[in-house]
This record gives C-alpha cells, structure tokens and sequence, in this order.
C-alpha cells in the first residue's frame, strides 16, 4: 500500500489536526503547555512523514 497523499487529503488531515490542537488547547486551558506541543509535535511529524 503506497504511503502517498494527495493535497487535498494532506490537507483535510492537516485540518483535523489543528482543530484537535484547538480542542486541547481548550481543554486544558494551555496549563499543559508542554505537553500538548509536545503531542502536536508528534503528530505533526508523522504526519509529514507519511507524505513522502
């Protein structure tokens, strides 16, 4: 199975992990600051990765 996206599903993917981002972001009232970037940081990367 070919590990290629398209755009638009790099897109739509890369929107879902905003509006999650936004979501603990508001969960946690930023108090895990940390935490969170570290989580964003992660998914993000795998995310990246999965587009080569």
């Amino acid at each position: 199975m070919s590990m290629s996206r398209t755009e638009g599903e790099f897109q739509k993917q890369f929107k879902e992990l905003l509006e999650d981002i936004y979501i603990k972001g508001q969960e946690t009232e930023f108090l895990l600051i940390e935490e969170v970037m570290n989580e964003i940081q992660t998914k993000l990367i795998k995310l990246l990765d999965t587009t080569n």
